[in-house]
């Protein structure tokens, strides 16, 4: 049911995708052409149509596939395991803040059900960093 329904989000989508995606390459190419003043103009329109494209592509398909990945959020005050968290910092004690998600994908096991499997770990800072 949750593919089902990604599939339908992303037709949805698709139908106003085209405006979205011009305005952020045009916010990217703004940022950009502040930040390489000496770069060419056609380099930086280059990059930044096949950084879009592709992370438009990617969050399609992961849009799609609801019921294979999924993406976390480490929350403020947690005590995450270790396998789930790559952490910053020298503190410990819980999460103050999570800086990044972490991606997993779904596995099935024969005769165990389902269970998640850590692609890329979530990012936080502990509360013990900030004395």
């Amino acid at each position: 049911m949750r593919q089902l329904l990604g599939q339908s989000a992303d037709r949805y989508v698709r139908q106003y995708l085209t405006n979205h995606e011009k305005a952020v390459q045009k916010k990217l190419l703004d940022v950009l052409r502040q930040l390489l003043p000496k770069a060419a103009e056609a380099d930086i329109q280059k990059g930044v149509t096949k950084f879009v494209t592709k992370a438009v592509g990617l969050k399609s398909d992961l849009t799609e596939e609801q019921a294979t990945y999924r993406f976390y959020w480490v929350k403020y005050g947690d005590r995450p395991e270790s396998g789930e968290l790559e952490v910053y910092g020298d503190g410990g004690g819980p999460v103050l803040f999570c800086t990044f998600p972490g991606f997993a994908r779904m596995v099935k096991d024969e005769g165990f059900g389902k269970s998640f499997i850590t692609l890329s770990k979530a990012s936080a800072i502990f509360k013990g960093s900030f004395k």
